[in-house]
């Protein structure tokens, strides 16, 4: 779940929402309901890299 990423990540429930919104807009994700799919992978661990 969210709450479950949040925890994870030492980030709040709010942020990480607005990260996955941003990730799909940006075409990284794709939401499909409370499921996502990673699609650039590749950018993704790149992000997490570099912040």
């Amino acid at each position: 779940s969210r709450k479950d990423l949040a925890e994870l990540s030492g980030m709040s429930s709010e942020t990480v929402i607005r990260m996955i919104k941003k990730f799909n807009e940006d075409g990284l994700i794709q939401m499909d309901g409370k499921k996502f799919k990673v699609i650039d992978y590749d950018r993704l661990i790149s992000i997490s890299e570099k912040g």
